[in-house]
C-alpha cells in the first residue's frame, strides 16, 4: 500500500500508543525496591510490600488504555504492536503479584529469584521500546510525529 495511505493509519496508532504510561510505573517501582543487601532493614521491605499494589494499579490503568486502542485499530502491525504492549503489561502486573507474595512469604531462597524476575521487566520494556523505534522506521516517522521521548526506564538507577 502506498505511504500516504499507510502512514496516517500508522502515526494515529503510534501517537496513541505513545499518550500511555507505560512504563513510569515500571521505573517508579524500581526506584522503590530496596537494595535487599546487608544493610536492609526489615521496616524498609514492609513497606515496599505496602507500596507494591498502588505500582500494579498504575500498570492496570496503563493496560486498559492500550486494550481500547488495540480494540479500535486495525492496521496488523500497529495492533501487533499494541498486543505486545499489553503482554507487557499483563508480565508485568503478575510479577508484582508474584513479588509480594514472595516477600509476605518470608522464604529468603525465593526472594532472591523474585527480585531478579523484577528487574528483568527492565529488559522487557527496553525490548517493547526497540519495537516501537523499529515500527516508527520501517513507516519513515519522526518521533515528535507521534509525541515519541525515550522512557525515562533506561536511565534509572540499576538496582
Amino acid at each position: 500500500m502506498p505511504e500516504q495511505i499507510i502512514k496516517p493509519v500508522v502515526i494515529r496508532g503510534l501517537a496513541g500508543y505513545n499518550k500511555v504510561d507505560l512504563f513510569t510505573p515500571l521505573n517508579d517501582l524500581l526506584k522503590a525496591l530496596p537494595k535487599f543487601d546487608g544493610e536492609t532493614k526489615l521496616t524498609e521491605i514492609h513497606a515496599f510490600v505496602q507500596v507494591i499494589p498502588s505500582f500494579a494499579a498504575k500498570v492496570k490503568a496503563s493496560q486498559d488504555e492500550i486494550v481500547k486502542l488495540w480494540q479500535t485499530h486495525s492496521f496488523s502491525p500497529v495492533k501487533a504492536h499494541l498486543r505486545s504492549g499489553i503482554v507487557f503489561t499483563m508480565v508485568a502486573m503478575n510479577q508484582l503479584d508474584a513479588l509480594k507474595k514472595t516477600i509476605e512469604s518470608n522464604v529468603p531462597d525465593n526472594l532472591v529469584a523474585a527480585i531478579s524476575s523484577t528487574l528483568a521487566l527492565r529488559q522487557v520494556a527496553v525490548k517493547l521500546d526497540s519495537e516501537t523505534r523499529d515500527l516508527m522506521k520501517a513507516y519513515n516517522i519522526a518521533a515528535d510525529e507521534v509525541g515519541y521521548t525515550p522512557p525515562e526506564i533506561f536511565s534509572a538507577n540499576k538496582t
